[in-house]
């Protein structure tokens, strides 16, 4: 479990000589906070981003080893096949963290959710009420991988099928000479 200390206002929690503290500062007050990673590597659940920090606040990180997976079994091409039910967008941000003339790319989570509940992520504010908030874009990869594969027979099939049809072609020329 990650461990979050806030300085904020509170001068009772000392910044000391040394230590890794980040600072930020919101309505012209700094706010000091630092996060440690305090069993980051001991609980790595597979519901995270690379690297996520949960409302709690807890640090969580992406895993991908066998012993942290049950259950594993293939994807369906059904199940491969929800990506075509994506929208790309473009979009500008609300963020006061971002630029607000850049543009960015993405999708929108609510719509993804609809199709693929889980590429969506959750806010985890209230247990009792989660809602949409994100989406797991690391996760679109899998199924690109699944898509990919299956473009790659199919090519391999049409050149099979195209060779096939050079040697008929050849056949029949050789025939009428």
């Amino acid at each position: 479990m990650a461990v979050t200390y806030y300085a904020g206002d509170d001068p009772d929690i000392a910044v000391n000589n040394g230590e890794s503290w980040n600072s930020y500062t919101d309505s012209g007050a700094t706010q000091i906070f630092r996060v440690s990673e305090v069993g980051a590597f001991d609980d790595a659940p597979a519901s995270s981003n690379n690297v996520r920090i949960t409302t709690t606040p807890t640090l969580l990180r992406a895993i991908s080893s066998i012993k942290y997976k049950t259950d594993v079994q293939d994807m369906s091409d059904e199940e491969i096949d929800l990506l075509y039910q994506t929208r790309p967008v473009l979009y500008k941000s609300l963020s006061t963290h971002d630029n607000p003339n850049h543009t960015y790319y993405g999708f929108i989570a609510e719509e993804i959710e609809k199709f693929c509940p889980l590429l969506a992520e959750w806010n985890d504010s209230d247990p009792e009420n989660l809602i949409v908030d994100g989406v797991q874009y690391d996760r679109t990869t899998v199924f690109l991988v699944g898509i990919v594969k299956r473009q790659k027979v199919q090519i391999e099939n049409l050149k099979n099928k195209l060779v096939e049809l050079k040697q008929k072609l050849t056949t029949i020329k050789s025939t009428l000479n």
